[in-house]
């Protein structure tokens, strides 16, 4: 059994957050409405653990597109894009806009850059290990191990 976590913005985004058990690793399930929802959750969530939590919206935009075979590559890469922007670029996400092409997801990441926080801990990457991305009625969930 994990530690779970609701979220609700006040506005129209919902989810919920569970961290599960996993021996060295990071293992976490998030579920939402929509795939927006899910990615803005998981960029909040990723975001809050390495930095803390924090108040990041802002005018600045990042345009990006991840390609894969399916949902679960195509989740992977959106997470390891939002872990390359938070931890190399120190963009601060706030929000995600993302439109299914195909293959591929465009992605916009709404946010604002250079906090002034330092990581409290590093994230190498989302893995494929354990991965899912399931969509049934009423939203979306997906669980992922993330490599410390």
């Amino acid at each position: 059994m994990g530690i779970l976590f609701c979220y609700d913005d006040g506005e129209d985004m919902e989810g919920k957050v569970e961290f599960l058990e996993h021996t060295a690793d990071l293992k976490i399930r998030f579920s939402a409405e929509s795939l927006e929802d899910l990615l803005t959750l998981c960029a909040r969530t990723l975001r809050d653990y390495l930095v803390g939590p924090l108040d990041a919206e802002g005018g600045e935009e990042v345009h990006t597109a991840v390609e894969g075979e399916d949902d679960v590559e195509r989740f992977i890469r959106a997470l390891n894009e939002i872990l390359f922007l938070l931890q190399t670029r120190r963009f601060m996400i706030g929000a995600v806009r993302a439109q299914r092409a195909g293959h591929a997801w465009n992605l916009l990441f709404t946010g604002c850059k250079g906090i002034g926080r330092e990581a409290a801990t590093e994230i190498k990457a989302a893995t494929y290990h354990q991965a899912t991305f399931e969509e049934k009625p009423g939203g979306i969930e997906a669980v992922v191990v993330f490599d410390l």
